[in-house]
């Protein structure tokens, strides 16, 4: 539904979408600053989960040592 306003109005901009789902833009805003942290613990399984993967004999030790020599 709001999709399909914003179509038909071409509102563009967090303010204009934050007052047609009617969210303060002061929300919206702390919820992207608290969903930074998120993506980079994404990361770091991903990357966590590759190593253990690659080699299944690998124990936790070892796996912070590959991840440190990458950084």
């Amino acid at each position: 539904m709001i999709q399909a306003s914003i179509q038909q109005q071409g509102v563009v901009g967090i303010e204009p979408l934050c007052a047609l789902a009617g969210l303060a833009r002061s929300g919206y805003y702390r919820h992207w600053a608290a969903s930074a942290p998120r993506q980079e613990e994404t990361a770091l399984r991903d990357a966590i989960q590759l190593l253990s993967l690659a080699d299944r004999k690998l124990g936790y030790r070892p796996i912070t040592v590959l991840l440190k020599r990458e950084v």
